[in-house]
């Protein structure tokens, strides 16, 4: 476990969770599929995933093209997520509070009909990209977009169906890892985002300490790490609909040329 007063620096707090991911992780890289990943429930303080910005990801992914990892650490981040099962504590935990929040909001995609509760992964940093490509797994309808009414479909863009198929290359961490040290690897997930990561051949990972990404975020992607799930819904719908009021100005200038 981690005590907040001790770990009172950036530099602390890095090598505290490189400690943490060498000494929890499975070997290597795993594939790991979306269809079974559901949200650990230690992430985002414990308020799990915001549909508006999961199926703002999905938008995204849909408008510009999947862009697998690279390993110049272009595309998505890499993922980490838990080995888990219904048989522990944690997994349990997790698994029953995803299955009420998928049956009471329709608009996250429903859960496969191949998932196991004895072998699925918990996401600590990652939730709403995996969660983004099950809408296209399960082809949900959008909640953006032009026409919101139309599905989300997989099947334009090959490294799209890749994912999907065959899976993601993760983190794999041990079902023994704490809550404790869970929450802290979320927390750190999605607060470094701004830093490089050195992912070696055995699938050891770890963040460079005073490195910086070379990828420039907006201020929305900054936010959107850091807010709880309520905050985020609200940030989402803001942006969105100040995107909306942007591109109808620009069609009103172009229209009046």
């Amino acid at each position: 476990a981690y005590s907040s007063s001790r770990l009172s620096t950036d530099q602390q707090r890095i090598d505290h969770f490189n400690q943490l991911i060498e000494r929890c992780k499975l070997p290597g890289l795993q594939r790991v599929r979306p269809a079974h990943v559901l949200p650990d429930t230690t992430n985002r303080a414990m308020t799990g995933l915001s549909v508006h910005h999961v199926h703002y990801i999905a938008s995204k992914m849909e408008a510009e093209g999947f862009t697998p990892r690279t390993d110049d650490g272009r595309g998505h981040d890499i993922p980490i997520v838990v080995q888990e099962s219904d048989e522990t504590k944690l997994g349990s935990e997790s698994l029953s509070k995803w299955t009420r929040v998928v049956s009471k909001e329709a608009q996250f995609a429903p859960m496969s009909a191949d998932f196991t509760p004895k072998q699925f992964y918990t996401s600590l940093g990652n939730g709403h990209f995996f969660q983004a490509l099950n809408l296209f797994r399960t082809e949900s309808p959008r909640m953006f977009g032009e026409d919101p009414y139309t599905k989300y479909s997989p099947w334009r863009d090959h490294r799209l169906t890749e994912a999907i198929t065959q899976g993601i290359e993760a983190v794999v961490l041990s079902p023994a890892t704490t809550r404790l040290d869970r929450a802290f690897i979320s927390e750190m997930l999605n607060g470094s985002f701004h830093y490089k990561w050195a992912i070696g051949t055995d699938g050891s990972v770890r963040i460079v300490p005073g490195s910086q990404r070379d990828v420039t975020s907006s201020a929305f992607e900054a936010l959107s790490k850091s807010l709880d799930a309520f905050e985020l819904g609200v940030l989402v719908e803001q942006h969105t609909k100040s995107l909306k009021e942007r591109k109808k100005e620009k069609e009103q200038r172009r229209s009046k040329l």
